[in-house]
């Protein structure tokens, strides 16, 4: 009668242990987070850059509702800013396109496509490496679950990450682009006979980032680089990683010499190269040790080791395992690092809270990486120590698991109990919602909107009552020459606009 029992026993905690059991729970605890982000999408309303970028657009729409008209418009307004404000090539046509000009309803997209993107290519990056590479699907679906839990939730700055059409896509989307071709690249990598197609895709992406954001494209190159140092250790396919490579740094080349990048950094300080580089270490470590020190990103790390543990004690031969993690660890640190060059070198600074999005993000997964190789060293010092029973072992590690999960649940209780909603996004949104700002934010936004379209030449939009964390950006000036005023009169067709009181 005792052994089925124990069997049974065993058996229940082998499950509670598996990466498949916890990655279904993540999952959905990820997705049922989700709701009340995704219901606040139909109260988001354009702003600031999205109607400078788009006047163009928009009026080609308006006068021919013809997508290949808007296309072309779009391209038009590439050429144009590439000789007189930036160089990024993609990003210039995602802006001419923000959905706003279809219909201003159209805007409630914007979070869903940034929200999906998010999921689906960081979703597939795990799903390339731990499944692919190392046979492990289930892990990899748990920690892209996990990791997008922290992206999504304690995003530094939410409303230009996900709700902001310019802001959102100039960094989300390319971050997204830039998982999609890594995982490519690990996956050629992996190939023993040449799959051109996936070469074509992996150029026509390096095209695409090099004209987007210069952190994302920077990125990119050093990754297409590293690969192609790999292929040629591995003699696998060089000719397709060169030309991966040659495509990704033709793209930043192209954005980077663009002739209105000259018109824009005359507005800026540079800095030095070699006191950028410099100092993006220092700044570097100051968000790491404040990214990293938060009570969710620890209590997420807590939970993935004991996975991460068997993962390199199953899948790393002991030679592997006992390489230095100091040198893993700088070269972890300075991929980080390098995130922070380009503005510094361009501006001077760290960058408004936009690029510290998609570096919250790259540092998330870094992280990941960084703590297997502390796991991979340790085993490695401890290869000859004896270890508890495996009944015993998973014992513990399902008490361990389930303390993680209490602790990270009280967290988040403590942050809502205690008023502070704007902690994690999605409690941010459900007390928007629950709380009636996102319905008075919307209100006020289509009664501006029905104002714009009165006829009139000369507009004074009332000053919103409400501005909620993750729909409300930015605004008008209440004198008509700043530049918000001037492009959104443009947009609209109108001489004047200005920003007046509140609740007229």
């Amino acid at each position: 009668m005792d052994l089925p029992r124990e069997e049974l026993r065993a058996r229940r905690l082998e499950r509670l242990t598996s990466p498949r059991f916890w990655k279904r729970l993540v999952w959905l605890a990820l997705l049922l987070s989700l709701i009340p982000m995704l219901c606040l999408a139909v109260y988001d309303h354009s702003c600031a850059d999205d109607y400078s970028y788009s006047i163009a657009t928009h009026l080609a729409w308006t006068e021919s509702h013809s997508l290949w008209a808007v296309l072309k418009t779009a391209l038009w307004e590439v050429a144009a800013t590439y000789g007189s404000w930036q160089g990024t090539y993609t990003a210039i046509f995602l802006f001419s396109l923000q959905p706003g000009i279809f219909g201003d309803s159209f805007y409630a997209v914007t979070p869903l496509i940034l929200l999906a993107s998010l999921l689906l290519s960081t979703f597939w990056f795990f799903r390339v490496l731990c499944g692919r590479l190392l046979g492990e699907k289930d892990l990899g679906d748990l920690i892209a679950g996990l990791l997008l839990l922290l992206q999504i939730h304690l995003l530094p700055s939410p409303v230009q990450g996900l709700y902001w059409w310019n802001g959102a896509c100039y960094y989300g989307l390319f971050h997204c682009l830039m998982l999609l071709q890594c995982a490519l690249l690990a996956g050629l990598l992996l190939e023993r006979k040449k799959a051109w197609p996936r070469v074509a895709l992996g150029c026509l992406l390096g095209l695409l980032l090099g004209g987007g954001n210069y952190v994302s494209a920077l990125l990119s190159a050093e990754m297409a680089l590293l690969f192609l140092l790999l292929s040629l250790l591995r003699r696998r396919d060089r000719a397709g990683f060169a030309l991966i490579s040659a495509a990704t740094l033709a793209g930043f080349l192209t954005s980077v010499l663009a002739p209105g990048n000259a018109v824009r950094q005359s507005y800026f300080e540079r800095g030095s190269a070699l006191g950028s580089i410099l100092r993006s270490y220092r700044e570097a470590a100051g968000f790491a040790l404040s990214w990293t020190s938060m009570p969710l990103v620890l209590l997420a790390l807590l939970f993935l080791a004991p996975f991460l543990w068997r993962l390199c004690r199953k899948k790393l031969p002991r030679g592997l395992r006992l390489l230095p993690a100091a040198g893993l660890l700088l070269l972890i640190f300075s991929a980080f690092a390098s995130s922070f060059a380009p503005t510094l070198f361009a501006m001077g600074n760290v960058g408004e809270a936009r690029v510290q999005n998609i570096r919250f993000y790259l540092w998330c997964i870094l992280c990941v990486f960084g703590e297997a190789a502390i796991i991979a060293a340790l085993q490695g010092l401890l290869a000859n120590k004896s270890l508890p029973s495996p009944a015993r072992l998973r014992a513990r590690t399902a008490g361990f698991l389930a303390a993680v999960v209490i602790g990270a649940g009280a967290v988040s209780a403590f942050y809502v109990a205690s008023g502070n909603w704007n902690r994690l996004s999605g409690a941010s949104a459900a007390g928007a919602l629950l709380g009636g700002a996102a319905a008075q934010y919307d209100a006020e936004a289509e009664a501006r909107l029905a104002l714009l379209r009165s006829g009139e030449k000369r507009v004074e939009l009332p000053a919103f009552t409400v501005r909620p964390y993750l729909l409300y950006y930015d605004d008008i000036q209440d004198v008509p020459f700043g530049w918000q005023n001037q492009a959104l009169a443009e947009y609209y067709g109108l001489e004047e606009v200005v920003l007046g009181p509140a609740g007229q």
